[in-house]
């Protein structure tokens, strides 16, 4: 008997792991699964992930310029709007059955119960905003992909390192069409709301 060549070694054996890991398939989660295991306390607030494409992605943690310029965009768009509008901020929004992103601020339409009973819907959002440091790719790519499928009217992604704040409209299955720039020393404005204008120095401060 050959004691030489352990169990690990054995082409055989290797063959046959390499073909079972190339045919382990995951669990695509839907939209209501993950609602039942958050109600379930599966995940708490604590649990900073998001449903993209069945699949659970963990949120990065935010940094000092990633966290003051959503705090600044919260303030500024509740001012502004008051109740003509509500400024949700990190909070889920249902795309179709398998996607529940958490944008970093969506202006929605306005709810006297602030959507206790359930999240809002994609009709009854006007935009989403991006807030990109670090995650600069996968908003430009994943999630203006979903957005725009999931026909979100509109979608800004603002991207922190080059100052600027991109605004795609027109969404379609694929994303949306290209975006409009803006830098500083413009304004801009939702297309749900275009007498309200903001500067995009105040935005990003």
């Amino acid at each position: 008997m050959d004691i030489t060549r352990q169990p690990a070694d054995d082409p055989i054996m290797l063959k046959s792991a390499g073909d079972m890991e190339a045919t382990v398939k995951t669990h695509a989660i839907t939209v209501a699964e993950f609602d039942r295991m958050v109600e379930a306390g599966v995940y708490g607030p604590e649990d900073r992930i998001e449903l993209i494409d069945g699949q659970l992605i963990d949120v990065p943690p935010q940094g000092a310029p990633h966290f003051g310029t959503l705090t600044r965009f919260e303030h500024r768009l509740r001012a502004a709007f008051g109740t003509r509008a509500q400024v949700r901020g990190q909070g889920p929004l249902p795309l179709g059955a398998d996607s529940q992103p958490e944008p970093d601020v969506a202006l929605v339409r306005w709810n006297e119960r602030f959507y206790s009973d359930a999240h809002p819907s994609v009709q009854e959002t006007y935009a989403v905003v991006e807030i990109a440091y670090s995650s600069l790719q996968f908003d430009r790519g994943v999630k203006r992909r979903i957005y725009g499928a999931g026909r979100v009217p509109e979608y800004w992604i603002v991207d922190l390192g080059a100052e600027t704040i991109e605004i795609y409209r027109e969404p379609h299955d694929l994303g949306y069409a290209p975006p409009a720039i803006f830098r500083r020393g413009q304004s801009v404005a939702f297309a749900a709301f275009p007498d309200v204008l903001f500067s995009v120095d105040e935005l990003l401060g």
